[in-house]
């Protein structure tokens, strides 16, 4: 039962991360292409989307 718990729980991080990483990097790539410039540097964005994706594949 308690290998059920943690399965679950490494399982819903693990798609946390991959989402928070897509929108991160589908933001990243939208603005650049857009050429909206709110944020100082788009590439800081997209470069950001790499830990969600690197917690999610550890």
């Amino acid at each position: 039962m308690n290998v059920d718990k943690i399965v679950k729980e490494a399982r819903v991080i693990i798609i946390i991360g991959l989402v928070i990483g897509f929108l991160l990097l589908g933001l990243g790539i939208v603005f650049n292409i857009l050429d909206v410039s709110f944020i100082g540097n788009i590439r800081a964005l997209v470069g950001l989307s790499f830990i969600p994706f690197s917690v999610a594949f550890i």
